[in-house]
């Protein structure tokens, strides 16, 4: 989807402390990005060997793995920021042109799409079940009990009360756990899934705001903790949105934290698409 170039203020003045300062920020050239989360079958095609793996289901006495994360449609996630970065380069050689993750600044504009509040669809407490698979009601209904051989196994919850694991129980999405990339509606737009599923990395070293991207925070130094954001499928509303960030190493491989890819060579990339 093409982004274009605008200006916003960026971070948040009711969030957590290192979403302020806010700043105006000039995305100063338009860009391309992805739709969705790199899915485990793209991603295979640069590593075969990696696997998303599962999500730990809670009780005794399983005999599966856990919830799967690593169906090809699924985002891929335990990919680090240092891999991720491998995986646009060896895009770029293959397409010939500059393929990237986005900066802070570009992640955050392209998920506002307009929007000044803390979701593209509204605040915290507006219903995020058509736009955002985050950790709803159906995270409570992690326990798993072993019914007897040849059975299916059932979710039972945990009670309401102890609001565990961490969720908003007022809202219910499509999915409990991870869930395959673009099933939620796309923002103004047209970017799905930039708030929740899974977490993602930016380019960005975690550095205090106001943001800049003159003091080299964007500079792909790989000894700096790296910034990852939108929240996944594990993160209540408090801890997800457009102008939330997490800081990881950049070798970290978390388990809900995968990415998407920006072209930044907007000339090019549109001679070629309308030559097609």
């Amino acid at each position: 989807i093409r982004i274009p170039a605008g200006e916003f203020v960026m971070g948040s003045a009711d969030g957590a402390p290192d979403e302020r300062p806010r700043s105006v920020v000039r995305i100063t050239e338009p860009f391309w990005m992805t739709v969705t989360e790199v899915n485990n079958a793209q991603y295979a095609m640069f590593d075969p060997k990696h696997d998303t793996r599962y999500i730990d289901m809670h009780g005794y006495n399983r005999v599966v793995p856990g919830f799967i994360a690593n169906h090809p449609n699924q985002p891929v996630a335990r990919v680090s920021w240092l891999e991720a970065i491998q995986f646009c380069k060896r895009m770029s050689q293959k397409i010939g042109l500059k393929v990237t993750l986005p900066t802070e600044a570009q992640w955050e504009w392209a998920a506002r799409a307009g929007a000044d509040t803390q979701f593209f669809y509204g605040t915290m407490d507006a219903n995020f079940d058509r736009f955002a698979n985050l950790a709803d009601q159906s995270l409570r209904w992690l326990v798993v009990r072993y019914e007897g051989p040849s059975m299916l196994q059932l979710r039972y919850p945990y009670p309401p009360e102890l609001n565990f694991p961490l969720h908003d129980e007022r809202f219910r999405d499509k999915w409990h756990v991870v869930d395959y990339c673009g099933q939620m509606e796309a923002n103004a737009w047209g970017l799905k899934d930039m708030v929740g599923n899974v977490s993602e990395w930016t380019l960005s070293d975690y550095r205090p705001y106001p943001y800049t991207d003159k003091d080299g925070r964007n500079d792909e130094n790989s000894s700096q903790r790296k910034v990852a954001r939108g929240g996944s499928w594990a993160d209540r509303p408090a801890d997800a949105g457009s102008p939330v960030r997490r800081a990881f190493e950049p070798w970290q491989k978390v388990y809900n934290v995968g990415f998407r890819v920006i072209v930044e060579d907007i000339k090019t990339f549109q001679e070629i698409t309308l030559a097609k």
